[in-house]
């Protein structure tokens, strides 16, 4: 017999709960493993000196044995390098990232790649919102855990989200975790799909007008599943540095994400990503970003290059 209203509160049920920043949600995932466990992350992660390194450290601090593979220049995977490493080794875990916002490409195939060894899916959408935003992206449903960062694409100044999207795991130990309530209000009063419009739009300005900078070379070319966070660009000549201080120095405070690995990727078999950190720059496409501030950073971009390369 049909009921008057829905009573069952075991269906459509995500296992979602907010944290108070992404590396939490991620430490919890890590929580979850068995004594012994080896995971395998990507071969670009970064640290700095005032927030440590947002993946690494609760590796580090749970003192979990772990490898590293093999990234294209781009940072997409290498699929034989990813493949042959599953193969040599028994991996309780991999850790997935989707760059800045862009949708690692081949998800299916990485995916069933990892389902054949039996291996833990996390995927890394601290750069891309993309929960319950199916219509936009389908990262977060790849994943058999998966964790965001709320501050990186709301205006907030903390918390993160983690979901358990395969039930049949162990579940995560959310009493670890003491959130605020009024981040639960916070969060709901925002339009997420507006906001995923407004940096897709802001990206395709850039788009438009990196191309007449010389020097900067753009990294990732937007696809329809990317919801970004940043534009990436390559400062060619080795001037990110010199670049870096001059924009700020006129009050331009630009961010250069993963501008320095962490330690156990400082080694000749990681040089492209080492090269990459070390040529990085990360434009803004967040909600606030307009068009006339799009074009006054690309004609302070330009100028910087000209001034610096002389």
């Amino acid at each position: 017999m049909i009921r008057k209203k829905a009573c069952e509160n075991d269906r459509f049920v995500t296992e979602a709960h907010l944290t108070n920043s992404a590396r939490e949600g991620w430490e919890l995932i890590l929580r979850t493993l068995e004594p012994g466990a080896t995971i395998l992350l990507p071969s670009y992660i970064g640290e700095t000196k005032l927030e440590g390194s947002g993946i690494y450290d609760p590796v580090s601090k749970l003192g979990l044995r772990h490898n590293f593979y093999q990234l294209n220049d781009d940072l997409s995977l290498n699929m034989d390098c990813f493949e042959n490493m599953l193969k040599s080794k028994n991996y309780s875990l991999v850790l997935l990232v989707h760059y800045f916002g862009f949708v690692i490409p081949n998800m299916k195939q990485i995916v069933d790649v990892c389902k054949s060894h039996d291996v833990i899916i996390v995927e890394d959408c601290a750069h891309l919102f993309s929960y319950h935003m199916s219509n936009f992206s389908n990262a977060g449903n790849y994943g058999d855990y998966v964790f965001y960062s709320l501050h990186k694409f709301f205006p907030l100044s903390t918390g993160g989200l983690v979901v358990q999207n395969n039930l049949s795991l162990k579940p995560l130990e959310y009493k670890r975790i003491d959130v605020s309530v009024s981040l639960y209000k916070e969060v709901l009063r925002y339009d997420a799909a507006g906001i995923a419009k407004k940096r897709r739009a802001n990206y395709e300005l850039w788009d438009h007008t990196i191309k007449r900078i010389n020097g900067v070379k753009k990294l990732k070319r937007l696809g329809p599943q990317d919801i970004p966070h940043n534009y990436p660009v390559v400062i060619e000549n080795g001037l990110r540095e010199k670049l870096y201080f001059w924009l700020i120095e006129r009050n331009c405070p630009l961010i250069a994400l993963y501008y320095r690995l962490i330690d156990p990727l400082q080694k000749p078999e990681y040089r492209s990503m080492l090269d990459l950190s070390e040529s990085i720059l990360n434009l803004p496409v967040h909600q606030d970003t307009g068009r006339e501030d799009i074009n006054s950073l690309a004609m302070l971009l330009d100028d910087g290059i000209k001034r610096l390369s002389v």
